[in-house]
């Protein structure tokens, strides 16, 4: 996803995401929900997240534009 964007710099990688959330569920004490993102992460790592401190799913999009213009694809049917 990094190709198309100005950002550089190295791609994150599924764990990296995934520390990331845990660690902001235990600094962002006063936030009551973290929502996960299978948008950007996949389905899998979407699930995982719930594992990791998330405790909302993204919502289901008819249309996403700026994901994939980034580079991201993941799709999930309706099960």
């Amino acid at each position: 996803m990094i190709e198309h964007t100005e950002l550089g710099g190295r791609e994150a990688t599924g764990m990296d995401y995934l520390r990331t959330l845990s660690l902001a569920r235990l600094v962002l004490d006063n936030f009551p929900s973290l929502q996960a993102s299978w948008v950007t992460q996949g389905g899998k790592v979407g699930q995982l997240s719930l594992a990791f401190g998330a405790n909302d799913m993204g919502s289901v999009m008819i249309e996403e534009n700026v994901v994939r213009a980034a580079g991201a694809s993941y799709c999930m049917d309706e099960i």
